[in-house]
């Protein structure tokens, strides 16, 4: 598979930031070297998990995560 080297984020980032989207305790958020950026966001009782997350490359990164639910 061919690498992408225009400085994108990695997939094992973005499984990093997809597991710590769901710390319960979103001030608790962040994960090799991503921050969260501003206020820590919202956790819907459906499971649908959203942060804005920010490292020294990339100012801004949204993670939308949807856990299935019984």
């Amino acid at each position: 598979m061919p690498q992408n080297n225009n400085n994108s984020t990695t997939l094992l980032e973005l499984a990093l930031l997809a597991k710590d989207v769901y710390t319960k305790n979103a001030r608790d958020r962040g994960v090799n070297g991503w921050k969260i950026e501003a206020d820590p966001q919202d956790n819907f009782d459906s499971g649908l998990q959203i942060q804005n997350y920010q490292n020294d490359e990339r100012p801004n990164h949204t993670v939308i995560a949807i856990a299935g639910t019984n």
